[in-house]
């Protein structure tokens, strides 16, 4: 069978990239083992356009973050679920020098058109936000497992819930010879699942691992609150809250430390 495309990886960038392909008239098979993708799974879906310590633009946000909401409202109405949820993000400031310090930044033409608001004074006793903080806009986050199920019933039979064995693959001219599949070309969205493959184990990986909480609270506030870790609602009531990074300690499951 001739295709166009062979898509390794049915995760958050494997089923954006395989509908983008569909729609513009392309043959396309995905592979995946969901229980090899966790990453998609277990992340929170936030999408911030403004993050960090130094709280920078993420990069080419002024191109990607108007693109976000639409696209996923899109795929809302393919797939028949919802799995978008458009809530800005609130920010506290630490001292009235960061107050200050926002005023100026929310002039700035790289940042303006994602400060929803500054607030100068608190929002919530709980927030310990004394020096009140900055709503930001064009944010939210995505149940990414929710998504993933909708888009694999999207996908129906181009998606093949199997193994990827890369020594399977053979060069035949033009073509990808994987199995019954003849690909044009193949795309790789397995995340660290690249690490082990003969084309990309030269890249200098540098994997991340993180770590959350889903807790019980009864304070529901309407926006995200996100200062050196995020807490975003849950469709269970629950919230989760997070992240950890770390470098070194790379084996899965969570640690008492973190």
């Amino acid at each position: 069978m001739e295709i166009d495309f062979l898509i390794i990886g049915q995760g958050l960038a494997g089923s954006a990239m395989g509908y983008r392909l569909i729609q513009e008239g392309k043959k396309v098979i995905l592979l995946d083992q969901p229980e090899r993708n966790q990453s998609s799974r277990v992340a929170a879906g936030l999408f911030n356009p403004v993050t960090g310590r130094k709280m920078v633009k993420t990069w080419k946000g002024e191109v990607l973050f108007p693109e976000i909401i639409p696209f996923y409202q899109e795929l809302e109405q393919v797939t028949g679920k919802k799995f978008l949820t458009i809530q800005p993000i609130y920010r506290p400031f630490l001292s009235i020098e960061e107050q200050n310090e926002w005023m100026g930044h929310s002039s700035d033409q790289e940042i303006q058109p994602f400060v929803k608001k500054i607030e100068v004074e608190s929002q919530d006793a709980r927030l310990k936000d004394s020096f009140g903080g900055v709503l930001l806009q064009y944010s939210g986050w995505l149940d990414i497992p929710a998504f993933l199920e909708g888009m694999a019933t999207f996908f129906g039979d181009r998606l093949h819930q199997e193994e990827f064995k890369e020594e399977e693959l053979v060069r035949l001219g033009e073509y990808w010879q994987y199995k019954q599949w003849r690909a044009k070309a193949l795309i790789y969205c397995n995340g660290l699942g690249a690490m082990r493959s003969r084309f990309f184990s030269f890249l200098p990986f540098a994997p991340v691992k993180g770590e959350i909480l889903e807790v019980k609270q009864n304070f529901d506030p309407p926006f995200i609150v996100n200062r050196g870790v995020f807490r975003v609602p849950l469709p269970n009531g629950n919230f989760r809250v997070g992240s950890t990074y770390t470098w070194h300690d790379l084996d899965e499951g969570p640690t008492a430390t973190a």
